[in-house]
Parts: structure tokens; sequence; C-alpha cells
């Protein structure tokens, strides 16, 4: 007598060429799934790395109305125990960090130097970081090469980096190629400001930037800006792990120039080495094509590698009387 419910004979099972068949199917649609999902991981990460950007952007505007001028980003000198906070620190009540500008001292008369404030320089800010930049989130870091952050007591500094540098201009080199001035920077990126009375400030553009934050301690203002805010970079993305001077505390780490083109490469097409800093303060991106920025004025934009470096440097400087607008 059969039981109800007995099934009749037996069951067929996957042959193993069926299965290395499904496995083939399932491998297909992976690999034509995985760019749809990497361009829209991409696409949220470009959108969120822009509205940091605007955010800073607006933050300077705010600090401008209060004070009247940009954020200071002073050099008082190179050795390290000095308070030369950036402009990103100074306005942090700007970008709701009262209470690490307070711990910090930042504001303070007078201000802390940075490595009394070790604790706080290791502090991640969002802000700051943008989702593209595979080695900010790893966090804090420290470099040798970092002179800026190389006590001469404690040694290297650890510190948290930043993805987004004030733009200084476009003159750079510290002087002519193989003149007494000149930094070692590649000929290729060395070009004076033809506006600088000065002849040997002319390729100093981290003293003597024609953008429109730079080491001065006298902060320029809005109405400095000549060419006019919406056609003059203010600021823009630079990945952390290209430059080791990097430091979102340093004046000297979050500042960099125009005198290069987006992800610049050197003759060869190669990246130039991290710890090169007189060919490593340009404007780099993990945002395929190109670089964001904010502009004076507050707008962001993408400004693609292949702008032309004629229009890329005149939108770097303030008052060069170029007319430029964005590609």
């Amino acid at each position: 007598m059969k039981r109800i419910g007995q099934r009749h004979g037996r069951r067929r099972a996957f042959t193993l060429i069926e299965l290395l068949v499904v496995i083939a199917i399932i491998a297909v649609l992976i690999g034509l799934l995985l760019p749809a999902v990497q361009k829209v991981r991409e696409a949220a990460s470009r959108m969120q790395c822009g509205n940091n950007l605007k955010q800073l952007a607006l933050a300077v505007h705010s600090y401008h109305d209060a004070h009247g001028t940009f954020p200071p980003d002073s050099l008082h000198t190179f050795d390290p125990t000095a308070p030369n906070w950036s402009w990103i620190a100074n306005m942090f009540p700007m970008i709701e960090q009262d209470n690490l500008y307070r711990a910090a001292n930042v504001g303070g008369n007078p201000a802390n130097n940075i490595n009394q404030s070790l604790s706080q320089i290791t502090e991640p800010i969002k802000t700051l970081l943008c989702p593209s930049d595979d080695v900010a989130s790893q966090g804090p870091q420290s470099h040798a090469s970092n002179f800026d952050m190389l006590d001469p007591v404690l040694g290297p500094l650890t510190y948290y980096p930043t993805c987004y540098r004030a733009n200084i201009g476009s003159n750079w080199g510290g002087g002519p190629p193989n003149s007494s001035l000149w930094w070692g920077t590649d000929p290729q990126w060395c070009v004076p400001d033809p506006n600088q009375p000065n002849a040997n400030l002319a390729y100093d553009g981290c003293g003597a930037g024609n953008g429109i934050i730079y080491e001065t301690l006298k902060p320029l203002r809005i109405g400095d800006v000549l060419d006019g805010t919406s056609n003059t970079i203010m600021i823009g993305e630079a990945l952390s792990g290209k430059d080791y001077q990097n430091a979102w505390c340093h004046m000297d780490n979050a500042i960099a120039t125009c005198a290069y083109p987006p992800n610049a490469k050197n003759s060869a097409g190669q990246d130039y080495p991290p710890d090169q800093w007189f060919n490593r303060y340009a404007f780099t991106s993990n945002h395929p094509g190109g670089v964001q920025f904010a502009m004076g004025d507050g707008s962001v934009h993408f400004i693609g590698n292949d702008v032309s470096l004629t229009v890329f440097r005149s939108l770097g400087t303030r008052n060069g009387g170029e007319i430029a607008t964005l590609p």
C-alpha cells in the first residue's frame, strides 16, 4: 500500500555543466551590475563632496560678514611651536565646531600653539573629508616629511588631514627655474605674477599669492577680488594621500595653487612624490575626469583635467584682469 503524498521516482539533480552555466550567468549579471553600483556610489560621493565645498564657502562668507575679511591663514614662523592655525581652524565657529575651536584655543589671546593641542588636531571634521578620498578615511596621519608638523622635541605630530584647500593664486615656483630663489619646482609649473611690483616675490605664491586666501598677516576682503567672485576659485579638492603636507590645522597645509592644472602629472605622466611639497601644492581629486571647486561667490563647479592651463590660471587670480569664464 502506497502512502498518501508519496512521490514516484527520484529527484533529478543538477549536472556539473548546468551548475557551471548557472555560476557563469550569475558572474555575468554581477559584472553588469557592479559598474552601475559604482557609478551610483561615485555620484553620491561627488554630491557629498560638492556639499562640503558649499558649506565651506558659505562659512568663509559668514566669517567675512562677521569680521570684514576672509579667515586668516597667517604664518608667524616656520617653527611648529608657533600658533600657525589655518583658515579652516579660524572659521570653526562657522561650521559648528565651536567646542573644538575653544578647546584648541585657536582664537585665544594668545592662541595656543598647535603642539599644545595634540588631542584636538587628531579630530576628524566630516565637512573636511571627501568620501572619495580613501586615504583620508583611514584616520590620523603622521609624516616626517611634513616639516610644518615636525616638533623639535616631540618629533612628527599626529593629526587629521583635510581634503579641501584654499586657493592661494596662480603664481608659483619661488623664482625663475635654476635661480637662487627657485624652490626646485618642475619648470613647467613655474609662473610669475605680472602685477607683483616686487620681482623677488613674483613667483612666491605662498607669501605673496594672487588668489583669495594665502599666507598673510592681513587677510583680504571681497572687495579685493577685482576679477569677480564668480570667476575666481576660492576652495578646491586636494587628495590627502597626494601631498604629505595635509593637516587641517596648519595654515601651510591647507592651501594649494592654480599654477598646476587639475590632477597635474609630471612630463612622464606620473604623480609627483607626496613628500615633494613644491610639486604637490596642486588641486587633485578621485572623481573621474576632474576636480570640484567652490568659487568666490559660493557656487560649486566641476573643472575637467583637460581645461586650458591659461584659463585655469586665470580663474585662480583675484585681480589679474584676465577675461576668463568657467569651462
